[in-house]
């Protein structure tokens, strides 16, 4: 048997897709370090900018990781991996019109995936009417029964994202039309709060939250002054907020930043 191994990448260039001005090539290895193949010519896909494949024909089962690999050294990165190749395997021997035509014989589990099926969705038209009258939810009496889930909506309080591009030595003043900030919905009441810009290594810079209280749309604001706006070419930071009612300490914002070096 042989399977195909997909690879994928997508290279982006201050976080926006791009294609690199020279194509990637792919290498693959398995998990005990062999090389596979070796720089492999990879395939643009037209209508997603920045995106590659590169497919693999092996053996079954194999646990392989592929590396996309490009000289254009104005990407966020050269090199892209891709641990979770899609198989598309072929299981199949021969010709389906080669099979046998059902000759009868127990029915119970398809005739249970069709119950099943007809108490999650209440489409009972793949049942016939007796299906129909053992399966519809009736009064228990007895024995036991398996709840269907529940779907489950999650709220988080952190925003992930709001990434942020700043020029080294440039001001960012809220009188310049220049400060820079982030907004939500979910965050506590911030009213009164100490909120400051942090960045590991750096001086944390306080923050104001310009509209702030609760049950509404928050806003806060970050201004940095030429001194202030030292960063290196990419860093993580964090917006923390040390609430005025609780002195509880939360974390806003989580993102990434591009800080432009002349």
């Amino acid at each position: 048997m042989t399977t195909t191994y997909t690879f994928k990448c997508a290279y982006t260039k201050l976080g926006i897709a791009i294609a690199p001005s020279v194509a990637p090539l792919c290498t693959v290895v398995d998990a005990a370090n062999n090389i596979i193949a070796n720089a492999q010519v990879t395939t643009a896909l037209a209508n997603l900018t920045g995106v590659y494949l590169y497919s693999y024909s092996g053996a079954d089962d194999l646990d392989l990781i592929g590396k996309f690999s490009t000289t254009d050294i104005s990407v966020d990165m050269q090199d892209l991996f891709s641990y979770t190749p899609s198989q598309i395997v072929n299981r199949l021997d021969a010709r389906v019109s080669t099979r046998s035509t059902y000759a009868g014989g127990d029915t119970s589990g398809v005739t249970a995936i069709l119950a099943d099926y007809a108490r999650r969705t209440g489409d009972y038209s793949t049942l016939t009417a007796a299906q129909v009258w053992a399966n519809t939810i009736r009064t228990i009496t007895g024995g036991s029964f398996s709840p269907i889930p529940a779907s489950v909506t999650v709220v988080q309080p952190v925003a992930i994202g709001g990434n942020i591009s700043i020029v080294h030595g440039d001001d960012y003043k809220y009188a310049d039309n220049r400060a820079l900030e982030w907004s939500s919905a979910v965050w506590p009441n911030l009213a009164g709060a100490t909120i400051t810009f942090n960045v590991i290594g750096y001086t944390p810079i306080t923050m104001t939250a310009p509209v702030a209280g609760a049950g509404i749309s928050q806003t806060v604001r970050l201004e940095m002054t030429k001194t202030q706006t030292v960063f290196p070419e990419s860093f993580i930071f964090r917006v923390v907020a040390t609430l005025a009612t609780s002195a509880d300490v939360v974390t806003l914002v989580i993102a990434s930043g591009h800080c432009f070096n002349s």
